[in-house]
């Protein structure tokens, strides 16, 4: 039942406020315990980086799974306590929600407003990308948050309760923060692995996921037995696992090359990636599109996540 509370609470309300929310509280943890390691050797920032990240993710994980157990018992229902436990480790709504703000302000021709949603969804620089980057990156965004925002969190949950999805997320937000070249290259380096690791199967589970849920998938192949949609999600696939390799992350790429291809667009990130070179330019109505694939393939998780409890 805490399940769908927590479903139902991301589907109302999105995410909590900024000052409450606990991954915020855990990302002005992390940049004050990282910014201690600044101007120290690489051996010393790689060790200390690693400690760092690996209590901040036992730490988040062994109080969610304790504050879960504990409260079970109390006077406030447990289905309550347990969906507010776990509403603040997965995000659904405020993504998507953001990705189609995007798309409206790009059929305006406001490309402030454009810019100014989008920063919600990416750390890329945004002044000088036009309507086509913008769009690209929106599409990007809501693909690889699939994996990171809702079926990473939800794998974990299987795996280990509250405390599996609250470890998750904390080594997520870790590497959101720290796990990137520049100064805080060498003392993220622990927390960039981790990630790396826990989000390896989910990634293909999201892009599994997703080559079903766009137009001409196997969804709704499925349902109508058509086989012809069924080989069009593997083709996907296929050309996915072939443009995954054009990203430094061994996740990220491939349910961004899922939707480049199930949608036929070209998506780019300036000086990183090219996937799927001879696609059309994106617009607002791709944004739409892949909004609608990855509601859907979030669906199919939010389900499995209920049957497993």
């Amino acid at each position: 039942m805490s399940v769908a509370v927590a479903l139902a609470a991301d589907a109302l309300w999105g995410e909590p406020p900024a000052r409450v929310h606990p991954v915020a509280l855990l990302g002005r943890t992390a940049h004050s315990w990282f910014r201690g390691l600044e101007g120290r050797g690489r051996r010393a920032q790689l060790l200390g980086g690693a400690a760092r990240t690996s209590l901040l993710v036992v730490g988040a994980g062994v109080t969610a799974g304790l504050i879960d157990r504990a409260c079970r018992g109390g006077r406030m229902p447990a289905a309550l306590v347990g969906g507010a436990v776990r509403w603040p480790a997965f995000a659904g709504r405020m993504l998507w929600d953001e990705a189609l703000a995007v798309a409206e302000a790009l059929d305006r021709e406001d490309m402030a407003l454009a810019r100014r949603h989008a920063r919600a969804l990416v750390s890329r620089r945004l002044d000088a990308l036009g309507p086509a980057l913008l769009a690209s990156a929106a599409v990007e965004s809501v693909a690889e948050n699939l994996c990171d925002s809702v079926v990473a969190p939800w794998w974990w949950h299987a795996v280990g309760g509250a405390g599996g999805m609250w470890a998750y997320r904390a080594g997520n937000t870790l590497d959101a923060m720290v796990g990137y070249h520049g100064a805080t290259e060498w003392s993220g380096k622990g927390a960039a692995r981790l990630d790396d690791l826990l989000g390896y199967w989910p990634a293909r589970l999201s892009a599994l996921l997703l080559a079903l849920a766009l137009p001409g998938g196997g969804l709704a192949a499925l349902a109508c037995a058509g086989a012809g949609s069924l080989r069009r999600a593997g083709g996907v696939l296929r050309a996915a696992s072939q443009e995954q390799r054009r990203f430094e992350s061994p996740n990220a790429g491939w349910p961004i090359a899922v939707v480049a291809h199930g949608l036929g667009v070209r998506l780019e990130k300036p000086g990183a990636y090219v996937v799927n070179e001879t696609g059309r330019i994106p617009g607002p109505a791709d944004i739409r599109r892949a909004v609608t694939a990855c509601r859907r393939a979030a669906g199919v998780c939010y389900c499995l996540a209920l049957a497993a409890g």
